[in-house]
């Protein structure tokens, strides 16, 4: 998919938890020309990392992203793809410096946020200040690992999915 992705779009985000990354995975990310890659990692731990990611491994996600840092600098210091560590903070006993400082000499980006009230996508009440049309509607897509394509991330269950891109192209989704 990046292969054919390449060149074709102005910008691409790929995120990704890096459980899967591998040597080869990373070499076709850095040569395809990704924009942006985040790695969504919600901790700097083991034990909470794997309290809140079911079934995840710390140590692998740590040792895939070190990979990913080590392969960058030794192949392409001057790699113009920009990788971010992203986290959400969602409760108290977070500690967002003590999370980038574990994670900044391996990305170029750090960052941990305030959970937003629209993770809730179908549940939550309209606000009041969300009720002009959404201009992401008319610059983005994202498409999901099963190929459904959805105007927006917060569609996680992909209830306004234009279509699949294993049964039609990007261009006729779009």
């Amino acid at each position: 998919m990046l292969e054919y992705l390449s060149g074709k779009f102005y910008e691409v985000k790929l995120t990704t938890n890096a459980t899967r990354l591998s040597e080869k995975l990373i070499h076709t990310i850095l040569g395809t020309g990704v924009n942006l890659v985040v790695f969504s990692v919600d901790a700097s731990t083991p034990d909470f990392y794997e309290q809140i990611r079911v079934r995840g491994k710390f140590d692998v996600v740590h040792k895939n992203i070190k990979m990913s840092h080590e392969i960058r600098q030794k192949y392409d210091p001057n790699c113009q793809t920009v990788s971010r560590i992203s986290a959400v903070k969602f409760r108290e006993d977070q500690d967002p410096e003590a999370f980038c400082s574990f994670w900044q000499d391996l990305v170029d980006e750090v960052g941990m946020k305030n959970v937003a009230t629209r993770w809730d996508t179908y549940n939550n009440a309209p606000a009041s200040k969300a009720m002009k049309p959404c201009a992401y509607l008319w610059e983005r897509l994202y498409i999901w690992q099963d190929g459904l394509v959805s105007p927006c991330d917060a569609d996680y269950k992909s209830e306004l999915s234009a279509g699949n891109i294993a049964e039609s192209t990007i261009k006729d989704v779009w």
